[in-house]
């Protein structure tokens, strides 16, 4: 009976909830965290297994599912993390978002559309090249818009409204379309 009882005793202690103490250790080739279990059971370096392609550093407070094979709990495995306090909401069945706890995110949407949130700032870079291929492009800036390159190409046909600044030349309250090279 004491077999049984050693065999129950593994299984239940296979699986157990907890709550990140710390900053991760992100260094290592595995994510590094501490945490502690139910019944103030306290774990330090536990491996934190993340999807390839995706990671993260979860803030303090999260919550942890770790799994313990064989039942010794000697050596844990983070297998996943949630945060109830910072947890995307409202996502249509089929939906996917990537977020941050300060309200940034990606959101693969059900309409084939995808939205983008930063709540201060937004940087595309490459070392190479940048292509936008669409039917349609709206840039919208409550301030102003910058375009600073040494050389600068457009096809097509022009128009503006407003005023224009060419080179000191300006062409005031007018709607002037181009054809060809600006004056």
């Amino acid at each position: 009976m004491s077999e049984l009882r050693n065999l129950g005793r593994r299984v239940m202690n296979m699986v157990a909830r907890g709550v990140l103490e710390a900053d991760a250790d992100d260094e290592p080739g595995m994510q590094q965290i501490q945490i502690s279990l139910l019944r103030d059971e306290g774990k330090a370096s536990v491996e934190r297994f993340q999807n390839y392609g995706f990671s993260s550093s979860p803030p303090p407070g999260t919550e942890v599912l770790c799994v313990f094979f064989g039942g010794g709990r000697d050596h844990g495995i983070v297998v996943a993390t949630d945060d109830r306090s910072s947890r995307f909401t409202g996502l249509k069945a089929g939906e996917v978002a990537i977020y941050s706890d300060e309200g940034d995110s990606i959101v693969f949407k059900r309409d084939n559309s995808i939205e983008l949130h930063s709540e201060k700032k937004l940087v595309i870079k490459t070392g190479e090249n940048v292509e936008i291929e669409t039917k349609a492009a709206t840039i919208k800036s409550e301030d102003s818009l910058t375009l600073e390159a040494p050389q600068m190409s457009f096809k097509g046909d022009i128009s503006h409204e407003g005023n224009l600044d060419t080179n000191g030349r300006i062409i005031a309250n007018q709607v002037t379309p181009f054809r060809g090279s600006a004056p």
